[in-house]
């Protein structure tokens, strides 16, 4: 047993033996004193008691769980990835673009007012930078004086090299066909509605616009004697004849090989010619 209740033991005691040796007129007095008594010693053992109680174990703390660092958003870029450098330009006014630095190169496209483009390459020669087609591919040359900007050393872009100037074909002026009637001409005349056929040799001459010939057609040594004025172009003879003290109409017309010709007299009879060393025309007959 501890000190301190021994110690309580003994005041218990103590009033006891107080209370058995006081007279009578002083037992209210001495009950009083034992129930205070009696009370201080209940308040010590409570006390005593309280003290003997194990020590309550706290349990140990823990740490509130630190929470998931959130990842920050990564900024996206609005360049396009491939651009070295990030170099834009912007045109104010309707502007070409090319295949090259110049109006002789081949027309690419065109942007509007207020459009922007990417720069790829810039060029020492002139005003111009090779940048990102209108249609978003490929490349082309840009005029830069209606750009901004117009330079772009910042960017440390590549140099272009200017292409070879395109090769444009220019056809000359188609040739005038020279229609040649002045000469000799193996001769065939057939008559449309009995199948007879006349041959012969003429020789044309001119004189400023009009030819004149004689040909001598066989069987029959028919003479035939033949004026005309040409056409323009000389492509077309239409004259007179005379045969026998008759006289007609007649015309012909040369083709494009400048050897042959057809056309008819008097529009009865089929008349055509051709060069020596050719073929006569597959058609005898024009109008």
């Amino acid at each position: 047993m501890s000190t301190r209740k021994l110690s309580i033991l003994f005041v218990l005691l103590a009033a006891l033996a107080l209370q058995a040796c006081a007279a009578p007129a002083d037992v209210a007095g001495l009950v009083a004193t034992g129930i205070a008594g009696t009370q201080q010693a209940s308040g010590l053992l409570t006390e005593a008691a309280a003290a003997n109680q194990p020590t309550p174990t706290l349990a140990p703390e823990t740490a509130a769980p630190s929470p998931e660092p959130t990842a920050e958003p990564t900024a996206t870029s609005t360049a396009s990835a491939s651009a070295p450098g990030g170099a834009v330009v912007t045109v104010s006014q309707n502007t070409n673009c090319r295949s090259g630095p110049g109006t002789q190169y081949t027309w690419r496209g065109m942007f509007q007012a207020g459009q922007q483009t990417e720069v790829l390459k810039v060029y020492s020669g002139g005003d111009y930078a090779v940048v990102v087609d209108p249609s978003g591919e490929g490349e082309c040359w840009l005029w830069l004086a209606y750009a901004s900007p117009t330079s772009f050393e910042s960017y440390n872009l590549p140099q272009a090299t200017k292409p070879p100037v395109p090769v444009v074909f220019t056809p000359g002026p188609t040739a005038t066909p020279v229609y040649i009637w002045v000469g000799d001409w193996n001769v065939r005349v057939e008559e449309l509605g009995s199948g007879v056929i006349r041959t012969g040799n003429i020789t044309f001459g001119r004189s400023g616009e009009v030819i004149t010939g004689s040909v001598l057609l066989t069987p029959g040594g028919i003479l035939y004697e033949l004026a005309g004025s040409m056409m323009p172009g000389h492509a077309k003879v239409a004259g007179d004849f005379e045969q026998g003290g008759q006289t007609g109409g007649w015309a012909a017309t040369m083709n494009s090989s400048l050897t042959q010709f057809s056309g008819n007299i008097n529009g009865i009879m089929a008349l055509c010619g051709w060069r020596t060393g050719s073929p006569p025309p597959s058609s005898c007959y024009a109008p």
